[in-house]
């Protein structure tokens, strides 16, 4: 009985010891991947607004993040990928500003977090002059994390004041905002730390280093070439002082020493213009910061250039008014009768219920649809890739999928490199779990840079739909190259609250009537959270009904009125009215009024030929110039369409006969 004991215990012992020894691996286990969704909220319990935030997500003890999240899409937020058998420490941040931490112990494939951070502090900053009592009207005060992004922005009143800013109040030592005032592009004050208390309102006041007037006198030198000052042998001369807006301040001669002089100006940026008045022509332009510290500005006479980033070639332009305005001013001629609808974010397990009620409604009607796939964070959702998987494979044609980003991430914080990699890297894993490659890219946020057509092109990606109508780059707008921006919504996201409100269909209707007659097409993106159940506070995987008859019911009355329905790639390029370049408009009024010669227009209007901005039908093959000169009908259209009086269409009418004729060449 002894012995037989003595053997009970050490196996018992020994059995204990091994499952000592299994058990991390027993816990930790490779049992698949899945997701935790979070649902962040302020302490007075509304939901957090999503468009400032970003995620740290630590797997069990490690002090390197497994997963760092830039921006969120949404609120609550999947984060999907996730081993399970792990813990996880998840880290909340808002405006780069800590907020709070949350932790999961994920077994299963599907796990969930509240997560409850402090309420935005209101701050409002006014800006004053050296003197502390001078406001500073008209300046640019921007918030920055301590990390150098900027979250808001807002210019000062007549009072110096900015609107009031909610955002993140820093809640450790080491986070704080830095308040940047800038005059024009090159006079910034920098203000920091900058910290706020949660939930209640501040002001903070900036006095800068900035005199309101620099009193000292400013001298013009106006040069002929090189070396050689104006005098009056040269003509009689005048320089023109604009601020950087394009408003007139003031004006000086030229003296017979070929200077002109100035004083009593604000601090700024301005744009000094060197006038021939014998020939009421500009001998040279210069831009320059008055800040008191400088005492000469040189003018040489020169012509401005653009430069074209497809080929790296330099392009005369004759130089723009300061008056010329800076946003292009779209066609009213609707020639396109199409509407694109968009589906954004999709990406496992968010609401892929009502995501997938959406697609089968377009489905049913047999309309297109453009849908935006998030790429890490689409795949392991089976259902959702299961089901676009399938569509796909029947080569559906009225499916077309875009590249949403690899982790919905603002593309405009990322070098080139590096915009290239995480479009490659989305369009990629696409294309393995889809077998198709996106053509069409639709960045998160909106927000682009000049890389991003770089990229694009590399990746040969040629439609770009952003979030907004313009974006201000001297990239052409070329046959490489299309950008078909969003112009209706069907809902929209309270910024207080974060809730959000579904449009009526009369509504809608309306905007997309309003889009095709001044762009002469439509894109209009599907918030799929506005056609999903909501309990009151929370969002349900489950469909309106309701919502999504409505929506085929806009489908409906689209087509009831002769309206085609296309996916982004179906826009017809050709159909579609141009936006033309502001300056080409100016270069147009200064050639019918005798200021530029023929050539220098004509050089213009090549240009926008060559590079697609306007399409000429049947041009003729490239030759010699048959020497005709340009009628003077033309010359009148030019000035007509430069005062607003003819419509683009009329004075693209023009130029194709001049084209036509061999009076320009291509």
């Amino acid at each position: 009985m002894i012995i037989t004991l003595q053997k009970v215990t050490k196996f018992v012992a020994s059995l204990i010891l091994i499952l000592i020894i299994l058990q991390p691996i027993i816990v930790y286990a490779d049992q698949g991947t899945g997701s935790i969704e979070i649902d962040v909220r302020y302490t007075n319990h509304d939901r957090a607004d999503y468009y400032s935030m970003a995620v740290k997500v630590y797997q069990d003890f490690s002090t390197i993040p497994y997963k760092d999240i830039s921006s969120l899409s949404a609120n609550p937020y999947n984060i999907v990928s996730l081993p399970v058998g792990h813990k996880y420490k998840i880290e909340v941040y808002a405006n780069g500003m800590y907020a709070s931490t949350g932790y999961v112990d994920l077994q299963n494939a599907h796990g969930s977090l509240d997560i409850t951070i402090p309420l935005p502090g209101g701050i409002r900053f006014n800006a004053f002059y050296n003197d502390g009592l001078t406001p500073i009207e008209n300046a640019t005060v921007s918030v920055k994390s301590q990390d150098g992004k900027q979250w808001t922005q807002s210019a000062t009143d007549n009072k110096g004041q900015t609107i009031r800013f909610w955002i993140q109040p820093p809640i450790t030592d080491d986070n704080y905002y830095v308040a940047d005032v800038s005059i024009g592009k090159n006079l910034v004050y920098s203000f920091s730390p900058v910290k706020l208390r949660a939930g209640v309102p501040q002001e903070f006041k900036i006095i800068t280093s900035w005199p309101a007037i620099v009193n000292s006198l400013l001298t013009v030198q106006v040069f002929k070439d090189s070396s050689r000052v104006v005098t009056t042998l040269d003509g009689n001369f005048l320089v023109e002082l604009y601020d950087s807006n394009g408003n007139k301040i003031t004006d000086s001669k030229v003296d017979a020493r070929g200077q002109a002089y100035f004083s009593n100006i604000k601090v700024g940026d301005y744009i000094f213009h060197a006038i021939n008045l014998n020939t009421n022509s500009e001998l040279g332009i210069t831009t320059s910061t008055v800040d008191g510290k400088q005492n000469l500005i040189q003018i040489f006479k020169s012509q401005s250039v653009i430069i074209d980033q497809t080929s790296n070639t330099t392009i005369n332009q004759p130089t723009q008014s300061p008056n010329a305005t800076k946003n292009p001013a779209p066609s009213n001629i609707p020639n396109c009768q199409c509407v694109a609808f968009r589906l954004d974010n999709v990406q496992d397990y968010w609401l892929n219920n009502v995501q997938t009620k959406i697609i089968n409604t377009f489905q049913q009607k047999n309309a297109n649809l453009t849908i935006g796939i998030i790429g890490n964070s689409f795949g392991n959702d089976a259902k959702l890739a299961a089901y676009l998987e399938d569509k796909i494979k029947t080569n559906n044609p009225s499916i077309e999928i875009a590249n949403n980003g690899w982790e919905f991430e603002n593309f405009a914080a990322h070098n080139k490199n590096e915009q290239y990699s995480l479009l490659k890297d989305s369009n990629d894993k696409i294309f393995s779990l889809l077998g198709t490659t996106p053509s069409v890219f639709i960045p998160p946020y909106g927000k682009i840079n000049n890389y991003t057509f770089d990229a694009m092109y590399e990746n040969k990606i040629t439609l770009l739909s952003a979030n907004t109508l313009t974006y201000h780059t001297v990239y052409p707008s070329s046959s490489t190259i299309h950008r078909f921006p969003a112009t209706v919504a069907t809902g929209f996201i309270s910024i207080g609250n974060g809730t959000s409100h579904r449009l009526t269909n009369n509504e809608i209707f309306t905007n997309i009537q309003n889009s095709l007659h001044d762009y002469g097409f439509a894109v209009v993106t599907i918030a799929f959270q506005d056609y999903a159940m909501n309990n009151g506070t929370a969002t349900q995987n489950e469909p309106d009904m309701q919502q999504i008859q409505q929506l085929g019911s806009l489908i409906d009355e689209l087509r009831n009125n002769g309206l085609k329905i296309v996916t982004i790639r179906g826009i017809s390029i050709k159909e579609i009215p141009n936006l033309i370049p502001v300056w080409i408009k100016n270069n147009a009024g200064w050639w019918a009024n005798g200021h530029i010669s023929d050539s220098d227009f004509i050089s213009g209007i090549q240009y926008m030929i060559q590079k697609h901005i306007i399409i000429i039908q049947n041009l003729p093959k490239s030759g010699e110039l048959n020497g005709q000169s340009v009628p003077v009908w033309v010359k009148n259209n030019a000035g007509w369409w430069a005062e607003n009086k003819i419509s683009d269409n009329d004075f693209v009418k023009g130029i194709e006969f001049l084209v036509q004729q061999g009076i320009i060449r291509i």
